[in-house]
């Protein structure tokens, strides 16, 4: 009954919008669309292996979904590199 109106959920390669509470004076209290490079929940690949990482992680991006920052700290998922090329050239190293 209740899920008429729910929000669908957001996964890996996805970008949301979203409000940043930690940071400088110059990015607090903003709204910025993010990507979401890594998930804590376990989710299937296509080739049957599940994968999770440690923690929940997104980069904020701009209306291009280029990187606003100049580095990326962490693995990246692979379907991030696959969905957006260029997001690769900021990661440190992809899973």
């Amino acid at each position: 009954h209740g899920r008429k109106r729910r929000l669908e959920t957001a996964r890996v390669g996805d970008v949301v919008v979203c409000s940043v509470k930690k940071g400088t004076q110059k990015w607090r209290k903003q709204v910025v669309k993010a990507l979401i490079i890594r998930q804590t929940k376990e989710y299937k690949r296509t080739n049957g292996i599940r994968i999770g990482f440690e923690d929940n992680a997104a980069i904020i991006v701009n209306d291009k979904v280029e990187p606003q920052g100049s580095q990326i700290k962490g693995p990246v998922d692979r379907e991030v590199i696959n969905r957006y090329l260029h997001i690769g050239k900021f990661a440190s190293f992809v899973v």
